[in-house]
C-alpha cells in the first residue's frame, strides 16, 4: 500500500465484508456505516469513519485484482483446514450478475471480463457479468468462483474452472481427484464436458435435456421388460407431510459407452431415467391448462373468420400463431386447416382444427420423467445413490443468495471491470463467512439436540437457523457510551446480551463481546491448561 495510507488493505477488505453482511445497501455510504457501527471504537487503527471513503476502497479494489485467485485460494485453503470442510462433493452452477448505471469504456484486454448486455433468467435485457461458482455439499459453502464476461457460454465454463480449482497451489494437496464428484445442472453434462471429466478420472452427475432419442430408448427399455424401480428419497420440504403425500420417485436405467475420439477409449456412463410423481402432476396440469386456453382462443377466432381483417388464410393462420399458440408448448398437439367454401361467397373461409390424441397419450406416459447422466466411478453406483447425490444440487443456490440481492455502491467502485471483479471477490468472502456461521451453529445444535429458543418469528424455536436470522438477532446489539454530566466520554462497554443472543454465543462457544473488545486474541485463544 502507499506510504501515506492510513489503513492497510487487509483491514479495509475486512470492513467491506462486514459492511456487506450487516447492511446490504451500506456500500453506498461506507463512512456512514462505520459511524453507525462505531468502527473507530472497535478498531484501534481507525481514527475516523471518514477514512473509509470511496477513493480508499477504490484503491483496495485496484490492488486486489491481480492477486484475486491467490487471495481466494488461500482463504479457502485455510477455511478448509480450520473447519474440516469436505471438498469431495462439488456443486457447480452459473448465474448472471446484473448492473444498472452508466459505465466507462471497457478495456480491450480479452483477459478482463466485459460487461455485456444479455437476458437474465427473468427475461430482463441488462448489462451483466457471469458468475461461476463451485459450492461444497458440506454446508453449501462457496469454494471456488470466477467472474466471466456477460456473454460467456455456460457449458464451456465448467471444466476450465474446475481445473483451475484443482491446480491452485493452496488447494491441490486437499483435493484427491479420485474422491471428487462434480454435480451440476443441465448446462454441465455436454459430450465435451463429460469426456473432460472422464479423462481426469473424476465422477460427475447431472441432468440432461430429454431428446427424442432418449425417449425412444426409454420406451425400448420398458418394452424389453425393464420395469420402474422405487427410489427412496424424501425432500426436506416434505418431511413434515404425511407419508402418502410424499413425492414418489421411480427409476429405470442402463449403462452406455462414451468413446474418446482422440484415444479410442470407451468409458462406461450411466443413464438413469427418473419419474417424479409431483413433476408428472405438474406437467399434466400445465398441458391441460395450455390445451384449454388454446381451444378457447381457437373457438373465438373461428367466430371472427371472414370478418374484420380475417379474410385470407395467411391472416387467419398468423392470428392463431399470435393469439392462440404464442409460446405454449401444447401447440404441437393441434393441426390447423383453413377450408374454402366457394358455394358460400359471404363466408368462404372456415378454420378447423384437430387434436393429435395419440401424441398426447404418448407424451402423457412420459410426464415427470427426466434423465441423469453419471460418469467416472459414480457410474457404478446404484440408482438410489445417484438420485440422492444429485438432489443436493440445491445447495449451490445457498452461496448465490448474498450475491443475488440488490445493493447500492458508489460509482467509483464500478469504475472499471477490474474493480467490479474485486468487489465480487469480497462479496464471495462474505458468502463464505455467512455460510460458515450457519454451518457451525447448525452442527452445534444438532449435537446438543436442543434448538435456539425464540429466534424465529412469534418466538418459535429452530434447529436450523439461517445466517440472515442469526445476524438479524444481533442487529440491535451495540456499544453503550457512558458519559459524565459535562458530556465527556468515560468509557465504552457492550450492552448485556438478550436471551437469544446469549444462546447463540454459547452455541458457538464465543466469549462475551466485552472480552473480544478488550483482548480479542486472548478471548478467542485462551491459554491451554
Amino acid at each position: 500500500m502507499a506510504e501515506q495510507a492510513d489503513l492497510d488493505h487487509g483491514l479495509v477488505a475486512e470492513l467491506v465484508v462486514q459492511c456487506r453482511l450487516t447492511a446490504p445497501r451500506a456500500l453506498y455510504d461506507m463512512p456512514g456505516w462505520a459511524a453507525t457501527y462505531d468502527i473507530a471504537a472497535l478498531y484501534s487503527d481507525v481514527d475516523d469513519a471518514k477514512q473509509l471513503n470511496d477513493d480508499r476502497i477504490g484503491r483496495l479494489l485496484d490492488a486486489m485484482y491481480p492477486h484475486r485467485a491467490m487471495l481466494w485460494g488461500e482463504v479457502i485453503a485455510r477455511a478448509a483446514r480450520e473447519y474440516a470442510i469436505d471438498l469431495s462433493r462439488l456443486h457447480a452452477d452459473t448465474m448472471p450478475i446484473k448492473f444498472a448505471g452508466l459505465f466507462a469504456e471497457q478495456s480491450g484486454d480479452a483477459t478482463i471480463p466485459h460487461l455485456e448486455p444479455g437476458y437474465t433468467p427473468q427475461g430482463e435485457w441488462v448489462p451483466q457479468l457471469k458468475l461461476f461458482a463451485l459450492a461444497v455439499g458440506d454446508g453449501g459453502l462457496p469454494v471456488w468462483f470466477d467472474t466471466l464476461s456477460g456473454g460467456a457460454g455456460d457449458s464451456p465454463s465448467y471444466v476450465p474452472q474446475f481445473e483451475a480449482f484443482c491446480q491452485h497451489a493452496q488447494l491441490a494437496t486437499l483435493l484427491p481427484l479420485q474422491e471428487v464428484i462434480v454435480i451440476g445442472d443441465r448446462k454441465m453434462p455436454t459430450a465435451e464436458n463429460q469426456l473432460a471429466w472422464l479423462r481426469l478420472g473424476v465422477s460427475y452427475i447431472g441432468p440432461t435435456t430429454m431428446q427424442d432419442p432418449h425417449r425412444q430408448t426409454l420406451r425400448m427399455l420398458l418394452d424389453e421388460g425393464h420395469g420402474w424401480t422405487d427410489l427412496p428419497s424424501v425432500a426436506q420440504r416434505e418431511t413434515a407431510k404425511a407419508k402418502d403425500a410424499h413425492t414418489v420417485y421411480r427409476g429405470v436405467g442402463h449403462t452406455v459407452e462414451l468413446t474418446d475420439p482422440d484415444t479410442g477409449l470407451a468409458y462406461p456412463v450411466r443413464h438413469l431415467y427418473i419419474h417424479s410423481s409431483a413433476l408428472a402432476q405438474h406437467e399434466a396440469q400445465r398441458r391441460q391448462a395450455e390445451m384449454s386456453a388454446i381451444e378457447t382462443e381457437l373457438q373465438r377466432i373461428q367466430g371472427v373468420v371472414n370478418k374484420y381483417d380475417d379474410k385470407t388464410p395467411e391472416i387467419i393462420v398468423r392470428r392463431v400463431q399470435e393469439k392462440a399458440f404464442k409460446k405454449r408448448s401444447a401447440k404441437r398437439y393441434f393441426d390447423l386447416e383453413v377450408l374454402r367454401h366457394p358455394e358460400s361467397p359471404a363466408a368462404p373461409l372456415a378454420l378447423t382444427y384437430t387434436i393429435d390424441q395419440e401424441r398426447v397419450t404418448r407424451d402423457t406416459a412420459l410426464d415427470g420423467v427426466y434423465m441423469l447422466v453419471a460418469g467416472g466411478p459414480a457410474a457404478q453406483w446404484d440408482d438410489a445413490s445417484l438420485l440422492q447425490e444429485w438432489k443436493g444440487q440445491y445447495k449451490v443456490e445457498h452461496c448465490f443468495r448474498l450475491t443475488n440481492q440488490l445493493f447500492l455502491c458508489g460509482p467509483v467502485f464500478l469504475k472499471n471491470a477490474q474493480r467490479i471483479v474485486s468487489l465480487i471477490l469480497l462479496i464471495m468472502v462474505g458468502c463464505l463467512v455467512a455460510g460458515l456461521i450457519a454451518r457451525q451453529i447448525r452442527r452445534a445444535l444438532a449435537e446438543r439436540h436442543e434448538p435456539i429458543h425464540g429466534l424465529m418469528p412469534e418466538g418459535r424455536d429452530t434447529l436450523k437457523p439461517s445466517v440472515t436470522r442469526i445476524l438479524r438477532a444481533f442487529a440491535d446489539y451495540s456499544l453503550v457510551l457512558i458519559k459524565r454530566m459535562d458530556g465527556r466520554l468515560l468509557q465504552r462497554e457492550f450492552a448485556r446480551p438478550n436471551p437469544v443472543q446469549q444462546q447463540i454465543l454459547e452455541v458457538l462457544e464465543l466469549p462475551h463481546p466485552e472480552a473480544l473488545f478488550r483482548e480479542p486474541f486472548q478471548a478467542l485463544h485462551p491459554p491451554r491448561g
